[in-house]
């Protein structure tokens, strides 16, 4: 009776340890499919990155919590938008999206007035509003010019 115990509890042990070992595994594999970031449109700066303009959407991120952002290509009919509720950035958004489903992708582009709260804010927005494709891009020279201008 004790070989069998001594059996049972070797066996026992050997099981617990594989146990460990799996739950460890599976822990890894679950970490690192976790901080994979799915959202996020990453691009190799050699090949060129192609969206149909009627399907973007640009928020020029400026100091003081403003935003101007346009859809498409025309730059020429921007508005301004705030964080707060009366005509908000997520109202935009959330508008846009209602327009042009989930083929809809965003550009977010800093200004030299822009902060990091501003950038975590942009951020937020995508994440509230549920925006799956978007893509912190650098401004264009004619952006420079809208957003010196107001």
């Amino acid at each position: 009776m004790k070989k069998i115990y001594g059996l049972s509890l070797a066996l026992s042990m050997m099981l617990l340890s594989s146990c460990n070992e799996i739950v460890s595994s599976m822990f890894f594999i679950a970490t690192t499919t976790i901080s994979t970031p799915a959202n996020i449109i990453t691009t190799d700066a050699s090949v060129p990155f192609a969206v149909p303009s009627a399907t973007t959407v640009t928020l020029l991120l400026s100091g003081e919590d403003k935003v101007l952002g346009y859809e498409g290509t025309d730059l020429q009919k921007h508005k301004a938008y705030s964080y707060s509720e009366k005509n908000s950035v997520r109202s935009f958004l959330n508008t846009m999206k209602k327009k042009h489903g989930e083929e809809l992708v965003v550009f977010i582009k800093t200004t030299p007035t822009s902060t990091y709260k501003n950038m975590v804010n942009a951020l937020d927005e995508m994440t509230i509003s549920k925006i799956k494709k978007y893509q912190i891009i650098d401004l264009l020279p004619e952006e420079k010019l809208v957003v010196n201008n107001q």
